[in-house]
């Protein structure tokens, strides 16, 4: 039997080895408050391992993390239905490691669960990539009638005048394009525009967009290549979603990539069962209850994503940021498919949000979209005040110098030479 994402959801919800702590306090010692939901069944006759890892990186040819140093913590004495704590006893430099792992066993050797959490913040994870691009260029900016191109040595991005969208990605000298285009645009309201002006920044190149509700958009070109996107948006009552999509044709792509919760997609209630890793999955149309059964989804909302490496017949885009808890969209799909599709869906193909709606049920043959029926988690997104949130782009294979190199050509070339 196939098991989609609810199987693992079921997996968290109902662990006998209750933990809740979702992200580590600022002051985290190394121990984790835990209840014994267990019947019978004592602790202290189960196990605990935890493992420091490090990540895998976006250009890496690999998905997953490397583990840096392993160990096991103390088995509580908590008994059936009490609380307590476990302590990892972790090294005194575990701060320098990415991710921490914590994984029960019980007492007949047999995994409960693992819970992952991150050890770097989202900046800091952008940071480390930007530090990686070796390369530096001058950044310009030429305007015509109807666009402002953002320009360095290699690439150039085209902003529309009257919408201040993305309209054109040029990629090298040669000319490539990378149809990723017609964003950002806000998922809820609308975007009339009020002002559009371009200024420099140091080295760096700035579009700034003002809309009449207030939303605002800045583009930056950053002489490594990288351009970033900085927008804010305010909202007052209840929405499905929030945040903002771009337009990419679905049958370029090839498979995904991301540093997030994986690999399967979430609801906004039913977000349990994904843990914090690099996932990586071929694109596929899996419907559940339908045939062909390809596990994970490719599409679908995906929790918590520092950032995100599309592979696809023009090359790579990797989008980054720097801010927490971000969800991606990728492309057109149903939690319940029928003559229309439910819940709907943002606009565009490709969406960064700030909330995700939640998912409904079937009954017979009436789709409850009353979702607010199934309890807190199942309500619409109780949205009221001014969301900011910043976006880089990096489109195609940055030079990361030898060392990072995947393949040298030898000095003699035996086949040619």
């Amino acid at each position: 039997r196939e098991k989609e994402g609810s199987f693992y959801a079921i997996r968290e919800i109902y662990s006998p080895v209750k933990i809740d702590l979702k992200t580590l306090p600022n002051d985290f010692n190394g121990i984790i408050p835990v209840e014994n939901r267990f019947h019978f069944t004592n602790l202290k006759d189960c196990q605990f391992e935890w493992k420091l890892i490090k990540f895998k990186t976006p250009f890496s040819s690999e998905s997953g993390f490397d583990i840096i140093k392993t160990g096991k913590a103390e088995s509580p004495n908590i008994q059936p239905t009490e609380k307590g704590t476990i302590n990892l006893n972790l090294p005194s430099n575990w701060k320098e490691n990415e991710g921490l792992l914590l994984t029960a066993t019980d007492s007949f050797g047999k995994e409960i669960y693992t819970w992952t959490w991150k050890l770097k913040s989202n900046e800091e994870i952008s940071k480390q990539f930007s530090k990686s691009l070796i390369k530096e260029f001058p950044v310009s900016v030429v305007e015509n009638e109807s666009e402002f191109i953002l320009k360095s040595d290699e690439k150039e991005f085209e902003i529309g005048k009257k919408d201040g969208l993305l309209k054109s990605v040029i990629v090298d000298k040669k000319g490539k394009k990378m149809t990723f285009k017609n964003g950002p645009v806000f998922v809820n309201g609308t975007m009339e525009l009020s002002s559009i002006k371009s200024f420099a920044e140091g080295k760096n190149q700035l579009i700034e967009v003002n809309y009449k509700n207030g939303n605002k958009i800045i583009w930056k070109l950053n002489s490594n290549g990288i351009l970033e996107l900085n927008y804010e948006y305010s909202l007052s009552g209840d929405y499905q979603f929030s945040g903002v999509s771009f337009d990419y044709p679905e049958n370029y792509v090839i498979n995904a990539k991301w540093l997030g919760k994986g690999p399967y997609h979430v609801w906004k209630n039913r977000t349990q069962g994904q843990t914090y890793n690099v996932w990586q999955n071929l694109k596929n149309s899996t419907r559940t209850g339908q045939s062909p059964w390809i596990y994970p989804e490719f599409k679908g909302y995906f929790d918590d994503v520092s950032w995100l490496q599309l592979d696809t017949a023009e090359g790579k885009i990797t989008i980054g940021t720097k801010e927490e808890k971000m969800f991606v969209r990728l492309f057109d799909f149903y939690g319940i498919y029928g003559a229309e599709g439910y819940p709907k869906l943002p606009s565009g193909n490709i969406s960064f949000l700030d909330a995700i709606p939640p998912l409904g049920t079937v009954l017979a043959f009436n789709i409850n979209d009353k979702t607010e029926s199934l309890g807190p988690e199942s309500e619409l997104n109780h949205l009221n005040g001014l969301f900011k949130r910043t976006l880089y782009f990096y489109f195609g294979l940055p030079d990361l110098g030898d060392e990072n190199k995947q393949f040298i050509m030898p000095k003699e070339n035996i086949l040619t030479d």
